[in-house]
């Protein structure tokens, strides 16, 4: 198929035809790369041929597109490798990417390719990452790779033009505080969100990633359990208004209820008000504890008397588990959210 595109067979007009076989191409060579051997350096340039039909094949016209489909790519890779469940295995398939990403992002200036190395670093390291105790040495590399990548994008978004739109910069200085908030370092987190707040307190991504990052900041051993109360109620004052530039979970939940579009960013809060309340109580003792296990409880019996589905599939486990949890500390009988609905149907 691929010499028949080279050619401009016209069996190869059709619309989209060309870039999904480049698209396909470039996968299988980049799969190759595990086990390549002493044939890495060959695969790596029919990688790069791929890479440049493909640029071809969208023209001038697709910049959006060419973006998407490597943003599909990454996402490909990052499964093909959480799919792998030995390490060793999945170490050697990560070296052959990380080489020829290397080479990609030494060779290249274009936005969609230098995302495209960074998105799939990030996705190396989350494949690397199990959520639990101490980062591996994989995820901390690959985790910086794709910062350092990001970083290079957003030196270079100044330049009139070079960004295919103006939003990407706001996704790319995203990413690069979520890494941040993922590898420990909070304060750098939070200042560069807090520098996207000062133009704009109304972006929900932002919002969230904040509050998220507080919370996170609050359960790290070292950080003061007070943090919490940030997380929660929000932080940083605006110097010409007064008010909170990082809202928290709290004010997040009232401006996003009742919003059909916003549904999951407000059971995402309102799910994280129990869940703070629930661990700063973990790391509390005698009346206080109480308090914040009280507060926990009523506030997924808030969600649950207001908003009976509990957000559908993707909510209602959640909040049923950190539910039993709170029930567990309280010494109460585990049931679940059984309690709040047995109670309603009661009277």
């Amino acid at each position: 198929v691929l010499t028949l595109v080279k050619a401009k067979h016209p069996a190869t007009d059709k619309a989209g035809f060309s870039s999904e076989a480049y698209k396909t191409g470039l996968r299988a060579y980049i799969a190759s790369l595990a086990t390549a051997g002493e044939n890495g350096d060959q695969l790596i340039q029919k990688a790069s041929e791929m890479m440049d039909g493909l640029k071809e094949s969208v023209g001038d016209s697709g910049q959006a597109q060419l973006v998407a489909i490597y943003l599909s790519l990454a996402r490909d890779l990052e499964e093909q490798m959480k799919l792998i469940s030995s390490p060793a295995a999945k170490t050697a398939m990560s070296k052959g990417f990380e080489t020829f990403l290397k080479r990609v992002r030494g060779q290249s200036n274009e936005f969609n390719i230098l995302n495209w190395v960074a998105e799939t670093f990030r996705g190396m390291a989350e494949a690397f990452d199990t959520g639990k105790g101490e980062l591996s040495a994989e995820t901390i590399q690959y985790y910086a790779e794709a910062s350092s990548t990001y970083d290079t994008i957003l030196q270079k978004a100044g330049t009139p033009g070079w960004l295919p739109q103006p939003q990407y910069k706001l996704q790319i200085q995203l990413q690069v505080a979520a890494i941040n908030r993922r590898i420990g370092k909070y304060q750098e987190a939070v200042n560069s969100l807090e520098a996207i707040l000062k133009d704009n307190k109304m972006v929900l991504g932002v919002q969230l990633e904040a509050a998220k990052t507080y919370q996170e900041w609050a359960g790290d051993s070292r950080a003061n359990p007070k943090m919490y109360e940030l997380a929660l109620g929000g932080a940083r004052e605006d110097e010409k208004s007064g008010e909170k530039l990082i809202w928290g979970w709290i004010k997040l939940s009232k401006m996003t209820a009742n919003k059909e579009q916003f549904a999951d960013a407000f059971h995402e809060s309102r799910l994280n008000i129990a869940r703070s309340y629930l661990e700063y109580a973990q790391r509390s003792q005698g009346a206080d504890q109480q308090e914040r296990l009280d507060r926990a409880k009523r506030a997924i019996e808030f969600t649950a008397k207001l908003y009976p589905e509990m957000g559908g599939e993707k909510w209602k486990p959640q909040y049923d588990q950190t539910l039993r949890q709170i029930q567990s500390k309280l010494g109460e009988k585990q049931v679940g959210l059984a309690e709040f609905i047995a109670a309603d149907a009661g009277g």
